[in-house]
């Protein structure tokens, strides 16, 4: 568990409140919570129960949610 806190408070996701052994999460670390669990909602879940490969008709849920991703990180890098 040290290992995993550790990993977490270096990637400004929790803080250590000081003087105790207690760990509070920040503000990037609840987007970054938020962004997962809607990735998850929107597009794992959903692509779980989809039909076999031999059955499509246009895209995928998968590749879909590739292409979302990959155009939201294009935006969150030229913001920067």
């Amino acid at each position: 568990m040290t290992y995993d806190l550790r990993r977490l408070r270096l990637h400004g996701l929790i803080e250590r409140l000081p003087r105790s052994h207690r760990y509070r999460i920040t503000p990037l670390g609840a987007h970054m919570a938020v962004l997962y669990v809607r990735v998850y909602a929107r597009g794992f879940r959903p692509a779980a129960s989809l039909p076999s490969p031999g059955t499509r008709r246009g895209p995928s849920t998968l590749e879909r949610l590739d292409a979302a991703l990959t155009n939201f990180l294009k935006e969150v890098r030229l913001a920067a």
